[in-house]
């Protein structure tokens, strides 16, 4: 299930940051990630498909103003996939979801 976060203006950042867990839901450093933005529509959004982020051990990025421009729908969906080591096997795959909306800024209404 997608995790909701707080919505934004139109035209602002959006910090995010991942703790990437295991299965146990240990803290885990993944061997490799990757993200994805997308609208309500499933469009991919401001050519955000599958970007690596290096290093892997950390996700913490700023969606920029162009992936919250509301004239490409006003609600976000981010997708992250990893994949680590644990002693339940190597390069085992996770994914987590997370969305928000993007609110008009007043003095465009």
């Amino acid at each position: 299930m997608a995790t909701k976060l707080a919505d934004i203006t139109e035209g602002e950042g959006q910090p995010f940051t991942i703790a990437f867990k295991d299965e146990t839901g240990a803290a885990v450093v993944p061997n490799n990630v990757a993200y994805t933005i997308r609208n309500e529509r499933d469009v991919v959004v401001n050519g955000r498909l599958s970007v690596v982020v290096s290093p892997a051990s950390t996700l913490k990025l700023n969606t920029d103003t162009a992936d919250n421009d509301p004239l490409n729908g006003a609600q976000r969906y981010i997708q992250v996939n990893w994949d680590y080591d644990s002693t339940q096997g190597t390069g085992i795959k996770a994914v987590d979801e997370a969305y928000w909306f993007i609110q008009r800024r007043e003095s465009y209404k």
